[in-house]
């Protein structure tokens, strides 16, 4: 045992010596491998980054070979064919691919609910950190959520490119008010104020208070209705954005829920529909959903960044219809008590402002004071408008309420799904409802309402509500449901959010996509309208241009110096032919030429004769524009009653002398001899 000893403390150097290397080799292999994991990381993370922008570039390359295929011949006949439609399809899931991709390995994404930061291990988890980690992946969930958006209305910029439709009656009024108000503000802007305050009369003026500065766009591009389409499909844009970020608020941690719900209220027939056409709906929209994402934020915001957005949001709905309160003043109410609420808590440190926010509350201010003013100056006309709208058989029929309520349901339906989808979100909103009541019979203890709850039935009674009023009135307007967008959303998102299971997850993704594809199939012209099951607003994209060219040769042979200032008369109200639509292509030649004629009809759904004829002779008309008798429908609808018994008496009336107008869609002009010479 001592020899043993002895011989271990003289060889203990030596064997230490010969130990050192055996200890440097796994240390150094453990060294090795991790620099190469960390290379490997390295090179998977570039390679899905490569991945991802050379996925965006093939898919924005797709979208715009599938625009523009008729200029590179991919098309082959004329109209949106199946190929230029499989070309845009394929571009948009490229995008939307990009958008969603995962990055590095983890479940956060561009598109990820959480916006936790990634944290490095070998450091503190300091807060400057923290927080630069949550601006962070909040500008790569914005910037996902954009491009999400985006390629959502994409289709819709398709759509707009490639119309050559005449724009009828509502929209042409609100084409020609924009215009105008463009054309004022570049050559006589003194007269722009007063005819910011004035415009329309009848309805609020928002959509031409902001789509004039959508014009010049549309000259660069070479069409004035592109230009204000674009602005509609920028409204909506932010509509989905603002969806989505409602989504992000109320659901549970699940990235699909937000997705989900924001994929159903693109593909909702209605909001396709009315995306290109230039009604108000869209902006009307937009602010109802201002007014939810205000609600479900406002449990994280302060008093004053509440009130400043509600102010905005308050002149922003104001401005675009008088019936939003319809659809909005639920959250708006839920906002106004969280900031109470803080207020109340703490009054000294909740009202505290910056400069900045005290700049954003007399932003908001002014532009709610510019609504007032409107209001103010337009109150009588506007009223009138809105009860003679309410009440008058031209826009519907009486009924019993139940019968209307079954008309409004059903036209809910029709105008937010296809055909079978609305039975799987019937369901899961009833299996949702029934697990959330069995949930509350089983906890005894008063809980207090959160914000999710609070969002979820303000939107369930804004549905409700709309229903019931709708029912109550003569109107029979569907277009009027698309400001319940983001109500439906939102109580489809919460159901949705109930049940985390991601192959129900997938299975809705699957449904939304199918109603996207389909939808916008059926807008572009590949698969025929199904008139029976979706909203009568969705219609098929219009390629043959003769009526728009017959519109632009009208409107250059009777608005000319000799007519400068003088009324002509159209006498017939069809959707392309009619005043509104002439103001609109006189109101854009105004732009080139600076001539300025007025356009009227024999009266709004006329049936007195005599009085029509009267009106055309005080007015001193100096062109007289109709259809060819054949041609007229007949017996004519409400608003023609008076076209033929009119274009009668111009022709047996010696002031009158029809112009040598050849028109293969029968159109008739009159000149007045006698107010010509004048």
């Amino acid at each position: 045992m001592r020899i043993a000893k002895r011989l271990r403390g003289r060889y203990d150097h030596l064997l230490g010596a010969f130990s050192l290397p055996l200890a440097v080799v796994p240390v150094s292999w453990s060294a090795a491998s991790q620099t190469a994991s960390r290379k490997r990381q390295v090179i998977v993370k570039a390679s899905k980054s490569a991945l991802v922008t050379g996925t965006c570039v093939v898919g924005s390359a797709l979208v715009a070979l599938g625009i523009f295929a008729d200029a590179v011949g991919v098309g082959g006949a004329p109209g949106f064919g199946w190929k230029q439609f499989l070309l845009v399809i394929a571009g948009a899931l490229a995008l939307l691919f990009a958008a969603t991709w995962p990055r590095a390995g983890k479940r956060q994404g561009l598109l990820a609910l959480s916006r936790k930061p990634d944290t490095d291990r070998r450091s503190p988890d300091t807060s400057e950190n923290h927080s630069e980690g949550l601006r962070s992946g909040f500008r790569r969930s914005s910037l996902g959520a954009g491009v999400l958006c985006f390629g959502l209305v994409l289709p819709s910029v398709c759509w707009a490119a490639m119309d050559r439709a005449v724009w009828p009656w509502d929209q042409a009024w609100y084409g020609e008010v924009s215009v105008e108000l463009w054309y004022l503000l570049t050559h006589e802007v003194a007269a722009w104020p007063w005819a910011m305050l004035h415009a329309f009369g009848l309805k609020p003026p928002g959509i031409a208070w902001v789509g004039q500065f959508f014009v010049p766009l549309g000259q660069a591009l070479g069409s004035i209705e592109f230009g204000l389409l674009l602005f509609v499909i920028v409204t909506q844009w932010v509509t989905l954005l603002l969806i989505y970020r409602v989504g992000e608020e109320l659901s549970r941690g699940c990235r699909f829920v937000p997705f989900v719900g924001t994929a159903l209220a693109a593909a909702a027939p209605l909001f396709v529909g009315l995306s290109y056409q230039y009604f108000a709906e869209a902006l009307q929209t937009l602010a109802v959903t201002y007014f939810f994402w205000l609600a479900a934020r406002a449990s994280k915001l302060g008093p004053w960044r509440i009130v400043s957005h509600g102010i905005l949001a308050t002149a922003l709905a104001m401005l675009a219809k008088a019936s939003s309160p319809l659809y909005c003043f639920l959250p708006g109410l839920i906002a106004v008590g969280y900031a109470v609420r803080r207020v109340a808590a703490n009054p000294r440190r909740a009202l505290k402002i910056n400069w900045r926010q005290c700049a954003f509350v007399v932003a908001a201010v002014g532009l709610l004071a510019l609504a007032l003013t409107w209001y103010t100056i337009n109150w009588e006309p506007m009223l009138k408008h809105v009860r003679f709208s309410s009440t008058s058989l031209h826009y519907g029929r009486r009924d019993l309420f139940f019968n209307k309520l079954i008309y409004w349901g059903t036209a809910l339906l029709r105008a937010f799904f296809m055909k079978g989808a609305y039975w799987v979100v019937g369901c899961l909103v009833l299996a949702a409802f029934l697990s959330w009541c069995i949930r509350r019979l089983r906890v005894k203890s008063q809980l207090a309402p959160t914000p999710a709850f609070l969002v979820t039935f303000a939107g369930a009674a804004h549905v409700a509500l709309a229903l019931t009023v709708f029912s109550l009135n003569v109107n029979e307007y569907t277009r009027y449901l698309m400001p319940l967008t983001p109500s439906v959303a939102i109580v489809a998102m919460v159901a949705i959010s109930a049940f985390p299971y991601k192959l129900l997850h997938g299975g809705l993704v699957a449904l939304a996509a199918m109603q996207f594809c389909y939808v916008h199939a059926q807008a572009l012209g590949v698969f025929p309208v199904d008139r029976a099951h979706v909203s009568r607003w969705l219609r098929p994209v219009t390629r043959e241009a003769e009526k728009k060219a017959e519109l632009t040769r009208l409107v250059r042979l009777t608005c000319t110096e000799a007519t400068k200032y003088r009324y002509c008369m159209c006498g017939v109200d069809y959707s392309w032919l009619n005043h509104n639509s002439l103001s609109f292509y006189m109101r854009k030649r105004r732009l080139e030429t600076g001539l300025l004629t007025y356009y009227t009809s024999v009266g709004y759904a006329a049936t007195d004769e005599d009085k029509a004829w009267q009106r055309l002779n005080d007015l001193e008309i100096v062109y007289f524009i109709s259809v060819r008798e054949k041609m007229q429908g007949r017996p004519p609808n409400t608003l023609n009653q008076l076209s033929i018994p009119i274009l009668r008496r111009i022709r047996q009336d010696e002031r009158f002398v029809r112009e040598p107008y050849d028109s293969r869609l029968g159109v008739l002009v009159y000149r007045n001899a006698k107010e010509m010479v004048q």
